[in-house]
């Protein structure tokens, strides 16, 4: 049904902007000039004047932060707690 597709799609949504506004700007910055415009990491480098490195490493800090924000449990901190780690 196209109505439950739409309301996924706004679910979609509203969850990506929340993500974006949990973010440092520049997390958020990368995460839409990857995701959103489809940019490769040498034209956002070039873009923002950083090194690619530093794109990737941003990158990687917006998926771990996305990833805490939807699942608080694979966290590090809440994992090394049950494990005792």
């Amino acid at each position: 049904p196209e109505g439950a597709t739409g309301t996924a799609l706004h679910e979609d949504r509203v969850l990506v902007r929340r993500l974006l506004s949990k973010v440092d700007r520049s997390l958020a910055e990368v995460a839409i000039y990857i995701y959103f415009d489809e940019m490769r990491q040498d034209d956002v480098a070039a873009l923002l004047g950083i090194s690619r490195r530093r794109v990737a490493d941003l990158l990687e800090q917006f998926q771990a932060a996305a990833r805490a924000l939807l699942d608080p449990s694979s966290s590090p901190a809440h994992t090394s707690r049950e494990t005792g780690d």
